[in-house]
């Protein structure tokens, strides 16, 4: 009973997160229409590739080992937060060359408006995460709620006086990472203290948390990057009306996914430090919550998909309809995928994950564009379900092989 206790508290959090982010997504994909809102979503993919790289994995390495390394510094390790630092400047940098040279976006501050709102989030996201390896689902849940709700709320505003402009919409996001890092880091430090205040700057600190990581933050950027790749390869095949469209669907998608977040939020840390027929029973639970969930959401997409369409969209997105069933077939597998992963994380074998995803990942980037160009939205969708099933098939041959099952 303690699990659905704890499965329900990080639900909260997850749930919260849907209201600000897909939510919003949704009321800015109808505000802007396919057109205006496909170059928006391109451009948030854009940057949201670089989120990824600054997360450097450590939503998931800290809620493996965050317990026995942030005692053993007393807080958060300072490492830590330097290495965000460094690739924080670094991957500026990097945007905002590319931004200036190839002018991708005739709006700049669009993009660093996304940016630093993305910036924020992945810093907040370190407290986070340790909030969630110690336990506290509902301290995080709180923060979570507070900031997505206000920000849904600064959104619904927008839309009601008609400031139906890219910029205003994206400050949306800000508003949500802006209220989040402030919430978690006063609930961090009123639990924990100030514990990260004795700074150790140096290269090789830097240097050995960069190894050390390197993994988590690899896995990190196959697993997450290809719900952005889809959309920068879609960008260059398909106009945007198109785009925009298959950009509304993904965000239904994305709604309904990250209750494998909540799964893995909570029994990550549980199945780490379990072995034997523990570990044995636990697992099994992990499959069979993964297998349902993904069954039912899949399935209640499907047999909702038009009126859903209809009422949440409008009349401009009706081809969305069509992608739905592929939509579905990838959230099912995706789930007992997602179940498959923390069963590989928790028995440490994150580098074998790792060469499951570049596999994938490989091989949707040369499938992709091939398919895309040949069968346009489609052809992607083909890509999506081929991807997910030979993920999940190269996670099933890594835990039947683990010493642990």
């Amino acid at each position: 009973m303690n699990y659905f206790i704890k499965i329900i508290k990080s639900g909260v959090a997850v749930a919260s997160t849907l209201l600000g982010r897909v939510v919003t997504f949704i009321i800015i994909a109808k505000s802007l229409g396919p057109v205006e809102f496909g170059i928006f979503a391109f451009a948030y993919a854009f940057c949201s590739l670089f989120g990824i790289v600054l997360d450097y994995g450590y939503t998931e390495s800290i809620l493996k080992d965050g317990v026995v390394k942030f005692n053993r510094s007393g807080g958060v390790p300072f490492s830590i937060i330097q290495t965000k630092f460094f690739l924080f400047l670094v991957l500026s940098v990097i945007l905002i060359f590319l931004q200036l040279y190839f002018n991708f976006f005739a709006n700049s501050s669009v993009v660093i408006i996304i940016w630093l709102s993305i910036t924020i989030t992945s810093f907040a996201n370190v407290l986070s995460t340790s909030l969630r390896s110690h336990g506290k689902h509902g301290a995080e849940s709180i923060a979570s709620l507070l900031s997505n709700s206000a920000g849904l709320v600064y959104c619904l505003v927008i839309e009601e006086v008609g400031l139906e402009y890219v910029t205003y919409f994206s400050s949306t996001f800000l508003i949500i990472s802006v209220l989040y890092s402030f919430s978690v880091t006063y609930i961090y430090f009123k639990l924990y203290g100030f514990g990260f205040l004795y700074f150790r700057f140096g290269i090789l600190e830097l240097k050995n948390e960069i190894k050390s990581n390197i993994l988590y933050s690899l896995n990190t950027l196959l697993q997450r990057g290809l719900a952005f790749l889809d959309v920068l390869i879609l960008g260059v095949f398909v106009n945007p009306i198109s785009l925009g469209i298959y950009q509304a669907g993904q965000k239904i998608m994305q709604g309904l996914f990250p209750g494998a977040l909540v799964l893995n939020n909570v029994f990550l840390p549980l199945l780490s430090n379990r072995d034997g027929k523990r570990w044995r029973k636990l697992a099994l639970i992990v499959m069979l919550v993964s297998f349902l969930s993904g069954i039912t959401l899949s399935g209640t997409l499907i047999l909702t998909a038009a009126p859903m369409v209809k009422i949440i969209f409008s009349d401009e997105y009706v081809q969305l309809v069509s992608y739905i069933k592929f939509f579905a077939i990838v959230i099912a597998v995706r789930y007992v995928a997602s179940g498959l992963a923390i069963l590989i994380i928790s028995v440490g074998r994150h580098s074998y994950r790792f060469y499951c995803n570049l596999i994938s990942t490989t091989f949707f980037l040369v499938l992709a564009p091939i398919l895309t160009y040949y069968f346009d939205v489609i052809g992607m969708m083909y890509a999506l379900v081929v991807n997910a099933i030979l993920t999940l098939i190269l996670y099933s041959l890594v835990i039947f092989k683990s010493q642990k099952v």
